[in-house]
Order: structure tokens, then sequence, then C-alpha cells
């Protein structure tokens, strides 16, 4: 991989570690993609789309629906094989994942402190 973004589904960066790309760009564009992605995939009757793929001559972009509101771009160098591209970018997704996961638990845990140290 070569880079990751994270993004609303407005098209608003979250976190970002590129290079060479316009992260606000490809913030907008990755939720134009996903939005498309999904009327693409309902014409063809096959659900909600997993993953937006897109092979260039210098490399991949993929982007995935992190949760409703959150996408997560990843890009991939030239030279590396579409499945090897696929296993790392599923790997991010899963760590994405797991972050948000914690961060909501963390959250959780310190209201309900907070709650309880209120009483």
């Amino acid at each position: 991989m070569t880079g990751l973004l994270v993004a609303t589904l407005d098209g608003l960066v979250l976190s970002s570690d590129t290079v060479g790309v316009t992260p606000e760009n490809v913030a907008a564009m990755s939720a134009a993609t996903i939005g498309l992605a999904g009327q693409f995939t309902a014409q063809a009757n096959i659900g909600q789309p997993r993953t937006a793929l897109f092979e260039g001559d210098s490399g991949f972009v993929c982007v995935f629906p992190v949760e409703s509101s959150l996408l997560l771009v990843v890009f991939g160098e030239k030279g590396i094989t579409l499945g090897l591209f696929n296993v790392a970018a599923r790997q991010a997704l899963v760590l994405v994942r797991h972050a948000l996961l914690r961060q909501r638990v963390q959250t959780a845990r310190a209201t309900r402190r907070a709650y309880h140290d209120y009483q």
C-alpha cells in the first residue's frame, strides 16, 4: 500500500496519509464513487457495494464503505498483484473498523464513569 485516507460519506477528509494526491479531491471523489457503486450494484441486483476498485497504469485505488457514514480509500503501488493488494487493503479495513470499535468502547466507558461520578 502507498497510502490511506478516511473520509465521510459527504466527502470530507477525516484522516489522510497519502503522497501525490490532493486529499480533499480524493475524499469527494470517493463519496461519489460509492454513490455510483450503490446505483450500479442495485441495477445489477447484487446488493450493497462492499468495495469500488480501480486499476490504473501506476497502481490501484480502492474505496471501502467502513460503516454508514465513513469511507476508507487505499492506494496500491505499481507492480503489486491485484490479489496481494486486495489482501492488504482488506487488512487495513479490519484495522480501521477495530480502531473505531475501541474508540466507541472508550467513549462509552468514559460516559458511564462520568455518570456514576455525577451521581
